[in-house]
């Protein structure tokens, strides 16, 4: 049987090329768009605790001090003296939140607070001192940090918040915030004398800090110019735009102010956010603005700091919330710096007609201090909240305009994008 002549002229085929070669880095003509990060390695020292004859070992932790991240699996053993006259081990992992406002009181909160008995005597053993009755020389546990919380104990229905990392806040005189993780464990030992009515009970406890990470879906992808790429890419950005009220309308008209933050607004702590920030105006209003009309010394002092004109900062917003009494209070935890993006300044204020409206421009960037070690959280009772700041100062009391301040909620994890847990 022959083949039909269309499978017998087939064309024939040859080997294909080798794939090119790969390079961990960028070579001539290539960049690196996105990295995923490596995943940490996990402590995995000891951190122990002895008192009252009780040793509490925490597993895969630094010996300095234990920290759990978001659901936390908290193992470790316990070790206790007299093991033949103990009755019952517990331990208790505890969530608390004590708020307060000395105006208006004081309040306390539990998040959460967790029994478990880890070993206890039977009482249907006819030898109570057996080997099989006597408290074993180690005693593992494991025991998980909850998601969330109720944000009422009293109705078990109330809205659910996740927990807060454990912190310590104080405005001096005006109202203070704490949150704190405890273990403890709880030794009970059978009577004695047989005729004593209580148990003999040993306790201690140990401070757990808890530290939730999280990070933003993506990092910022933005190129080394910012003005191109605000032009480029606009939807990488969110723009915030305000007027600029003038206190003169018969003599210079308001200025709008434009200030743009990657659109994300989801930052990491160590991350370093760039800004854009754009003046719009007639040359008129923007010469009453930037410069004072009777100090050269004072023109060329503003022309070389931009700082002098505008500044940017991150603020976080600290509310405590007590018997329905709210207190806030703020704190700068980071800094910016700008600079003025050609075409500069002079190019416009010292024109003559003033019927077309201009823009001048500056960039910068702003980052956390490293003393920021805390995210943003929101619950029923506390809240850090915060907020990246502009303030535009007019040179001169007399221009006609008064310091202008714009506010763009964002929100501060703990790490940066592509960090891997």
């Amino acid at each position: 049987m022959s083949l039909p002549a269309s499978i017998s002229r087939l064309p024939s085929y040859t080997p294909s090329s080798p794939p090119p070669s790969y390079f961990p880095d960028p070579t001539n003509g290539e960049q690196r768009i996105y990295a995923s990060g490596r995943i940490r390695s996990r402590p995995t020292g000891i951190y122990t605790k002895k008192s009252s004859g009780i040793t509490v070992a925490l597993t895969e932790q630094d010996s300095s001090k234990p920290f759990y991240d978001r659901q936390g699996i908290v193992n470790g053993f316990i070790l206790a003296e007299d093991r033949k006259a103990i009755s019952e081990v517990q331990i208790e992992l505890i969530g608390e939140m004590d708020l307060s406002v000395p105006e208006y009181g004081a309040g306390n909160v539990t998040l959460f607070q967790n029994v478990h008995t880890l070993w206890k005597l039977s009482s249907e053993s006819d030898q109570p001192s057996s080997r099989s009755n006597i408290c074993p020389n180690t005693i593992p546990f494991a025991c998980i940090f909850p998601l969330t919380f109720v944000s009422n104990a009293k109705d078990p229905t109330s809205a659910r918040n996740s927990l807060p990392p454990s912190l310590d806040i104080s405005f001096l005189g005006t109202l203070s915030a704490s949150v704190k993780y405890l273990l403890k464990v709880r030794v009970i030992y059978e009577r004695y004398p047989p005729f004593h009515l209580w148990n003999r009970v040993k306790t201690t406890s140990l401070s757990l800090n808890y530290y939730p990470r999280s990070r933003p879906p993506y990092p910022l992808n933005l190129g080394p110019d910012l003005f191109t790429d605000l032009k480029i890419a606009p939807e990488e950005w969110h723009q915030t735009i305000s007027v600029v009220k003038s206190n003169r309308e018969d003599v210079v008209s308001s200025v709008d102010c434009h200030l743009f933050v990657p659109s994300l607004r989801i930052y990491g702590l160590a991350d370093t956010i760039p800004v854009h920030i754009g003046l719009t105006g007639c040359p008129r209003s923007l010469r009453h603005f930037l410069y004072s009309p009777d100090s050269d010394e004072l023109r060329a002092k503003n022309l070389s700091n931009p700082g002098s004109l505008m500044s940017v900062q991150i603020i976080r917003q600290v509310c405590v919330k007590v018997d329905g009494i709210k207190a806030v209070r703020s704190t700068v935890i980071g800094e910016g710096k700008v600079r003025e993006v050609p075409p500069h300044i002079d190019e416009f204020v010292q024109l003559e007609y003033d019927e077309e409206r201009v823009t001048l421009h500056w960039e910068g960037e702003v980052r956390c201090f490293e003393t920021t070690t805390l995210g943003g959280f929101s619950t029923s009772h506390l809240s850090l909240k915060d907020f990246i700041i502009l303030r535009v100062n007019p040179v001169s009391t007399d221009s006609g305009f008064s310091s202008h301040q714009v506010e763009v909620s964002i929100k501060l994890v703990t790490d940066s994008a592509g960090i891997d847990f």
